[in-house]
């Protein structure tokens, strides 16, 4: 995995500028993020963490589920802008997963999807450990991000893909590229109940459905 990514700062500018063109990213992502949301089914009552709001699809639709209560924290002030013309009743926090401004324990679900392939490798797990921490012992994760590939034409694609991060940095490819979820989420407490891989036009990702275990 590469070890360069984007700093909360540096993010932030990256996707202020990306705004609403992030939508062209869909072909390539959208089976991959509507099979996360199908794992995620809140009851009334309960409390949805989505960390990387992008513009707003996914919370738009959580946030109108009888009794749900939905809360986006993302570093882009204009995620939030374009999330909250789709989500009103969401509530949206301007801060990062490597220090989140949120109570410890009061999730009951976390969505994270194509944003921990933005952070600095350093910096994953500990994130994954700060986000862990926010989840309800009984708590879940769905988690997507761009995986190395299986076929010939995923893996050549990714390597294409990562040549591009490596030389003109990782701003130009908006910070992402291909995570070994399973065992990032396992150094960081995660126990990992199921995981599907998901080609779409030749993009590979992984979908990871993960519980809070114990403190690594």
């Amino acid at each position: 995995m590469l070890e360069r990514g984007l700093e909360p700062r540096d993010a932030a500018r990256v996707y202020d500028r990306i705004g609403s063109k992030l939508a062209m990213g869909e072909p390539f992502e959208g089976r991959a993020k509507a099979l996360a949301a199908s794992w995620i089914e809140p009851q009334a009552g309960q409390r949805v963490l989505e960390v990387g709001v992008g513009t707003g699809a996914f919370l738009g639709q959580v946030s109108q589920l009888e009794g749900v209560r939905a809360v986006g924290l993302d570093v882009s002030a204009e995620m939030l802008r374009l999330t909250r013309a789709r989500a009103p009743r969401a509530l949206l926090v301007r801060g990062s997963a490597t220090d989140p401004p949120l109570a410890r324990a009061s999730f009951d679900w976390l969505y994270v999807g194509y944003t921990l392939d933005l952070f600095p490798l350093a910096r994953i797990v500990p994130a994954l450990v700060e986000l862990r921490e926010l989840l309800a012992p009984e708590g879940r994760a769905v988690i997507c991000s761009l995986s190395p590939g299986r076929s010939a034409l995923e893996r050549g694609l990714m390597s294409l893909w990562q040549g591009i991060h490596r030389v003109l940095g990782p701003a130009a490819v908006g910070g992402c590229r291909p995570l070994e979820l399973g065992g990032l989420l396992e150094a960081a407490g995660f126990q990992v109940l199921r995981s599907e891989h998901v080609g779409q036009l030749g993009t590979p990702s992984s979908v990871v459905l993960a519980a809070p275990g114990s403190a690594p």
